[in-house]
């Protein structure tokens, strides 16, 4: 039996099935402690040492979150992939989109500090807002983008925003404020670019023994250093960890072994054409999914109870706690190092548990991915 790659050779073998829908759930609840957290009152938590005067607050008591939601659907569309939900990895796009919307985020903030920033950059308060949304909005992406992914739209969509906000100093000093937050920004996660790339260090061993994991061909094991990136907001990496799987040989394995290789199955499946919807539904990447449910909550709210900071934190909130959550998961699979569906299910008849039925030729729905995919 070979040492988890995490330190914990003695763990108990959860069942995978349980423990990867702990961490989806965990992965929502997550992003709802994030949401809630944003609130809808107006109690705002600026930097103390930045707090605006009274008079700078009353000028901007609302200012349209227009600017703000055009970038976030440009985004949006950049990410919405019509033919295949899996063709870009889902961890390594929610990292683009938290640092496309914190700089979102920060750009109003380091106008008129009305909530807590990320990165520390001076303050401009006479700097247009729309101006450096748009601005730190459109660096980000440039340099975070995939390299087949063109700019042809945000380079468009710069231009109109631009263009649609009248000359002046305001204008320019918000242009070069979006500058500023943006460069800010990636240089605070360039320690992350190493960790997100396919070949980062070499892989951990492939196991041996009942539970551990094995890779998953073609890719076998990918993002293998995504568990080192430090988080985005929460605590630490393992803030969230989920308890160990079930032993193997044990009933509650069984029965998640049993419902999983029936569910599961690609085809010949039991499983109703209502559970299969859902389980496409949900197979979209998750920043684009998520992102679509917020639009459609704030365009809920009432008019003009969210203003372009009100809206900025939320969704930067959001993001950030999807682009942690997956950072958390990467580390609890490291760490715990279990074997996927796949594997297990197609090595049933070697697993020492004599009520578990082996399929060597199983396939999932939903392709399965390495552990760092």
């Amino acid at each position: 039996m070979k040492n988890s790659p995490g330190g914990n050779p003695g763990m108990q073998n959860r069942s995978v099935f349980s423990y990867q829908l702990k961490l989806s759930f965990g992965m929502i609840t997550l992003c709802f402690l994030f949401l809630s957290a944003c609130g809808w009152d107006d109690n705002i938590h600026p930097e103390q040492v930045t707090f605006p005067s009274d008079q700078e607050v009353t000028n901007r008591t609302w200012h349209s979150p227009y600017m703000v939601l055009t970038w976030n659907q440009a985004i949006e569309e950049m990410y919405t992939f019509p033919t295949n939900a899996l063709s870009k990895s889902q961890p390594v796009v929610a990292r683009i989109m938290a640092m496309y919307h914190l700089a979102i985020h920060d750009a109003l903030n380091c106008i008129t500090p009305k909530y807590e920033r990320y990165v520390g950059v001076a303050r401009d308060k006479d700097a247009d807002p729309d101006a450096a949304v748009a601005q730190a909005a459109y660096d980000v992406i440039a340099v975070v983008k995939y390299p087949d992914q063109s700019m042809a739209a945000m380079n468009a969509l710069l231009a109109t925003s631009l263009a649609g906000i009248c000359d002046g100093e305001a204008k320019t000093r918000g242009i070069t404020l979006g500058h500023a937050v943006a460069a800010a920004i990636l240089a605070q996660r360039a320690v992350d670019v190493p960790l997100i790339q396919g070949n980062y260090g070499p892989p951990p061993p492939e196991g041996d023994a009942p539970g551990e994991f094995r890779y998953i061909p073609p890719l076998n094991y990918g993002l293998n250093g995504y568990h080192l990136m430090t988080p985005f907001v929460i605590a630490s990496k393992d803030q969230f960890r989920p308890e160990p799987h079930y032993v193997v040989n044990t009933p509650e394995y069984t029965t998640d072994y049993n419902e999983v290789k029936t569910l599961g199955r690609a085809t010949g499946s039991l499983r109703t054409t209502w559970q299969t919807e859902t389980a496409v539904f949900w197979a979209e990447i998750t920043n684009r999914k998520w992102n679509d449910i917020a639009q459609q909550v704030i365009s809920s709210r009432p008019s003009h109870s969210m203003d372009a900071w009100k809206t900025a934190r939320l969704l930067a909130l959001m993001h950030a706690a999807i682009a942690d959550a997956n950072i958390s998961s990467f580390d609890s699979k490291f760490y715990y190092y279990h074997w996927a569906p796949i594997s297990s299910i197609r090595l049933g008849d070697t697993d020492g548990n004599d009520d578990t039925v082996g399929d060597a030729l199983w396939t999932a729905l939903i392709p399965a991915l390495p552990i760092g995919g």
